[in-house]
């Protein structure tokens, strides 16, 4: 029986002794290379990519991604501007609130445009990412407290239920000699700057927060500390 080999070897008769294989020389190996090549000898060749063509997979996967992944950290850095400047606006207010009302004790009560001046003064030493906070008096004379407006950033009044649930009333003067607690509510909205509207140079829409803090003192050494209004028992009668 004879072994089937590629076209142009010898053949090898059955029950006949193999030979010692010959070594490999530069001739012989450019013999086989010439066999592998002829009609008589088939073989199965998987194509491989060639790294350029790898190279442009890759660079197509980042062209789709890059935009999304930008898109996905501006929203992040976005909102955390924005919680740090909620942040840093509640702490304006505070301040603001508690240099008030404690100016407006250690006064007895009485006329409100000192005490304005100081919670401004307090305000505008607090930033919002990088912004000072600036706030209107909303100071009248002649009216209660002397609030023009119970809308606008700087509301004097009383608390008529002077325990949790706290009952703030801009209508009624109060009087350190009766026992009465001074209170003063500061409320404010100020515009955020976009990080990546600044980082890209493009005009994107700001962003706004907006905060409110109370602060009371009773005329007495306890001083003065801030406390927690709900908005349905702010009372403010008037414009």
């Amino acid at each position: 029986m004879d072994v089937l080999r590629p076209q142009g070897s010898t053949r090898i008769h059955a029950g006949e002794p193999l030979a010692a294989p010959a070594p490999i020389t530069s001739n012989l190996r450019a013999e086989i290379v010439k066999a592998r090549g002829s009609p008589g000898w088939t073989r199965a060749i998987m194509p491989r990519p060639s790294p350029g063509s790898r190279r442009g997979v890759a660079t197509l996967w980042l062209i789709v991604a890059l935009p999304v992944l930008l898109l996905l950290v501006c929203f992040i850095l976005e909102i955390g501007s924005i919680w740090l400047g909620r942040v840093q606006l509640e702490n304006a207010l505070e301040s603001a609130a508690l240099a008030a009302v404690k100016e407006w004790a250690d006064g007895g009560g009485g006329d409100t445009q000192q005490a304005r001046g100081v919670a401004l003064e307090f305000a505008a030493a607090n930033t919002v990412t990088g912004t000072p906070v600036s706030l209107r008096d909303n100071y009248a004379a002649g009216n209660t407290n002397q609030n023009a407006s119970c809308t606008e950033e700087l509301v004097f009044g009383t608390l008529t239920n002077d325990a949790i649930p706290w009952v703030f009333n801009a209508g009624i003067q109060p009087n350190c000699g009766s026992g009465e607690a001074l209170a003063v509510r500061v409320q404010a909205s100020v515009p955020v700057n976009s990080i990546c509207g600044t980082l890209l140079g493009v005009a994107l829409p700001l962003f706004r927060v907006s905060a409110s803090a109370t602060a009371r003192d009773d005329c007495t050494a306890a001083g003065a500390h801030l406390i927690r209004v709900r908005p349905e028992n702010f009372l403010c009668p008037g414009p």
